[in-house]
């Protein structure tokens, strides 16, 4: 018996299929190791641009690579579907979303296999572009790092902002009066994704690498910024000396910068070290410029907010043929009246494949975050067990009546609030942090003696930190030792004030220090000494503890904050 013709529906059904299930079915668990990302973008426009507008030169990118195959009418309608030997070509558009991929795979050079995935959506007045580079290479290859040229294109438009700084392909120059204010809100904003390259004039006015060829090799992957010296100093005052950049140095600001993250986060290179640089890529600044360029692109793919955010092509392709689907649904023909149930049916089964490929990365990022996890249990009992030996040396030394080391290795606090500064950021940083409005304050102290104000600091960050890291009897002996020192030293230990006091002074009492989802953190503790109100012979140290980073926080020091008596 002849076989009946096959349904309208059922034809359909099966481009459907080919579209959303066959990719479904491949493990990201194989995937993840057969092709390495290389750079990796996601922009968010700042001023209005049309969708359009931004998907026409991405496809005038592409056609300026495969002019063939990227006619007029394939432009007009922004979809292709091209696969040859060597070459594969894709794009497709969720309509309902308002979500457009791309994605542009080629055989390149010495056996390497370019993938380009480009996505483009328009989101509450927002355009919103991802733009990822992978490659396949076999293993005596070196692997190439390179993002398409149209991000290039785009950054030289201004169309994408960056915490309301323009995503440029030119260094910013700045020059003008409050600049240094501005840059050092643009570098602490939380809102930046993107990298801060900082380029600092040499004494001679030189500025130690090309600026305009760094901005634009590294456009859309991050800022590139030349500060005036006057700029600079303003910078510097707000920043603090340790992590600001001058004579000719150079320094990367990662995005969510805290002045208790640890040096290398942000990567730093003295200007006497830049001359002497040497590396099989080069010597100087060409040399460190290859540094910079792996750095950036590679933070580019390994940073988490870019890896969660971007979706990839096959899930728009998925996306769009799923909105095809419940079209088919949503509107049958009279031949396909009997046959809905069936199709949902499969849609659902689609639907459970995609969501055992969701778990199957849920389970590699729960496995990710449970070796952040054991990382951070080291790192936390190895600080344990610092403090314990500190402890045990200072038990030591009391036994064989030794009076326990005090000050820097060779003898003595620092005797000017510069040098104070400095040595704080310097020698106690991982155990202390010197808030910036404590810093500008040190700078501009009138207090007599800054050794005593730099040995009290000391004692926070050592017997007083102990105290909060250790338990039991080492913690009440390291806290005595705390307060018996800071007594001989005249200061006493006292409540600073309560939190509804605190707040009949505005944010006299109050830091910019996030702990948690709290931003502002309260000056709970005071260290006080005299109680004349003569800056000159009166102190005050006011801090509070940090107990998800085991830190001490200085917030204000020497001066007195307001309060019913001032």
């Amino acid at each position: 018996m002849a076989r009946p013709p096959q349904p309208a529906w059922k034809a359909k059904l099966a481009d459907f299929k080919k579209q959303a299930l066959s990719p479904a079915r491949a493990s990201p668990r194989r995937l993840i190791f057969t092709r390495r990302p290389v750079g990796r973008t996601l922009l968010v426009s700042q001023v209005d641009c049309q969708f359009d507008t931004v998907r026409q030169i991405i496809l005038a990118w592409a056609r300026s690579k495969w002019p063939e195959y990227f006619t007029h009418e394939v432009l007009d309608s922004a979809l292709i579907d091209v696969m040859e030997p060597g070459l594969h070509l894709q794009s497709s558009f969720a309509a309902d979303r308002e979500i457009w991929g791309g994605r542009f795979e080629h055989l390149g050079e010495h056996g390497i296999t370019w993938v380009t995935e480009v996505m483009l959506a328009n989101h509450e007045s927002r355009i919103i572009l991802g733009v990822s580079n992978a490659v396949s290479a076999p293993g005596d290859v070196s692997i190439p790092m390179s993002m398409p040229r149209f991000v290039r294109h785009l950054c030289e438009r201004g169309l994408f902002g960056d915490a309301a700084w323009a995503v440029s392909d030119k260094p910013y120059d700045l020059e003008a009066n409050g600049d240094g204010k501005r840059f050092f809100d643009f570098v602490t904003s939380p809102a930046r994704r993107l990298p801060i390259v900082l380029l600092s004039r040499t004494r001679s006015g030189r500025f130690p690498m090309d600026g305009a060829l760094l901005a634009r090799e590294f456009a859309g992957l991050a800022h590139v910024v030349r500060l005036d010296p006057d700029v600079n100093r303003d910078f510097t005052a707000w920043i603090g000396r340790s992590w600001s950049a001058f004579d000719g140095s150079v320094r990367v600001y990662r995005p969510h910068f805290a002045f208790q993250d640890a040096r290398h986060t942000h990567p730093f290179i003295l200007g006497r070290h830049l001359q002497e640089f040497h590396s099989v890529d080069g010597d100087g600044a060409e040399g460190y410029r290859h540094v910079l360029r792996r750095m950036l692109y590679g933070h580019s793919v390994s940073v988490a907010s870019t890896l969660t955010d971007f979706p990839t092509y096959r899930q728009i392709e998925r996306a769009s043929a799923l909105d095809s689907a419940r079209q088919v649904v949503a509107t049958p023909s009279q031949e396909d009246s009997g046959q809905r149930e069936e199709l949902i049916a499969l849609l659902e089964a689609t639907n459970s494949e995609l969501e055992e490929e969701r778990d199957s990365w849920k389970a590699i990022a729960e496995d990710a975050e449970r070796r952040r996890e054991e990382a951070q249990a080291r790192v936390l009992d190895l600080e344990s067990k610092v403090a314990y030996f500190r402890h045990a040396m200072v038990q030591k030394s009391a036994a064989d009546d030794v009076p326990p080391p005090l000050g820097d290795a060779e003898g003595g606090y620092p005797t000017d609030y510069a040098a104070l500064v400095e040595w704080v950021e310097g020698r106690l940083a991982g155990g202390l942090v010197l808030h910036p409005r404590a810093r500008r304050s040190l700078l501009s102290a009138k207090y007599e003696d800054p050794a005593r104000i730099a040995e009290v600091i000391d004692l926070l960050a050592g017997p007083y930190r102990d105290s909060r890291i250790l338990q039991g009897e080492p913690a009440r002996e390291s806290k005595e030792r705390y307060l018996e020192r800071a007594r001989e030293l005249g200061f006493t230990v006292k409540r600073s004030i309560s939190e509804n006091q605190a707040s009949e002074y505005g944010d006299t009492y109050f830091v910019d220090y996030k702990i948690g989802n709290t931003t502002k953190q309260l000056l709970e503790w005071h260290l006080v000494r005299g109680n004349a109100r003569d800056p000159r012979h009166c102190a005050r140290i006011y801090y509070f503890w940090d107990a998800e980073r085991r830190v001490v926080v200085v917030g204000g020091a020497p001066e007195h904050l307001e309060n019913q008596l001032t």
